[in-house]
């Protein structure tokens, strides 16, 4: 086991890879080119990597590189392209080289790394690169908008607080009434339980008669202005409409209208 450990990190074909790697991409250990295109496996290995960092090629897969003679499906051999060497292409792309930092206001702290980047020249400054006024002014600046965010998150809570209270006082309110029109509810069923149940006494009440004999309201005083009629006469005239004093008039004027006088 130690040996085969061993050997696989050896190259024993001297093509820049191990012995491990030539298996993992399909390559044999003991050929320099897996392929026959004259370009060492491990060059088409650095090659392929190249290729997926390296918008600009075609992306070519290790395998593809080892074991194939014209991995990028141009066409060619790519040793005819390349050369054996692989002189022409780069194997480190343009854009992954490394960017030179600027440092605008020449204070010693790159832009990237500059919360300040705008100090003055010749003006001392921190590990950040600001000055001792552009750090207070930071800290002014980060004080209000923690009292802005504050002051709103108050004003939200405030907001908050109300609409609860509201909400609270308004099931207070209906409990309340319901509480109110349950009670009311309740006076009045015992109210008609009370008068259903109590017994009336009716022995002396004047029940109304429809048939005309019943208790007549005409009196003594009223007949003795109409002498010779009857309670009868006087209380259908009334029940007529007619008043007393109407009827005591008429009375007069029929006893002058049949007096023996008038007669002849």
């Amino acid at each position: 086991g130690d040996a085969l450990s061993d050997e696989s990190l050896l190259d024993m074909d001297d093509d820049g890879l191990t012995n491990f790697a030539e298996q993992l991409h399909g390559g044999d250990p003991n050929v320099a080119d897996t392929d026959g295109d004259c370009i060492l496996d491990g060059l088409e290995v650095a090659w392929a990597l190249a290729s997926a960092l390296n918008t600009s090629m075609e992306t070519i897969t290790p395998s593809d590189a080892i074991t194939m003679w014209d991995a990028d499906g141009d066409g060619e051999n790519d040793s005819e392209v390349l050369g054996c060497d692989l002189a022409g292409v780069d194997i480190v792309p343009e854009e992954n080289n490394t960017a030179v930092s600027t440092d605008d206001d020449d204070d010693g702290i790159p832009n990237e790394s500059d919360q300040c980047p705008d100090t003055p020249a010749e003006v001392a400054t921190d590990t950040n690169g600001c000055s001792s006024q552009q750090r207070a002014e930071l800290v002014e600046d980060s004080s209000e908008n923690t009292s802005g965010e504050s002051a709103q998150s108050f004003f939200m809570m405030l907001m908050i607080f109300a609409l609860l209270l509201s909400g609270g006082a308004y099931i207070v309110l209906r409990g309340m009434r319901t509480e109110s029109e349950d009670v009311k509810d309740a006076i009045s069923e015992a109210a008609f339980a009370d008068i259903s149940t109590t017994p009336v006494n009716n022995e002396n009440w004047q029940q109304p008669v429809l048939d005309g004999t019943g208790p007549s309201s005409v009196t003594p005083e009223m007949l003795a202005q109409v002498p010779g009629w009857t309670a009868e006469m006087v209380e259908q005239y009334l029940t007529q409409g007619w008043t007393m004093a109407q009827l005591a008039t008429y009375y007069q004027e029929q006893v002058v209208q049949h007096s023996p006088e008038e007669q002849h």
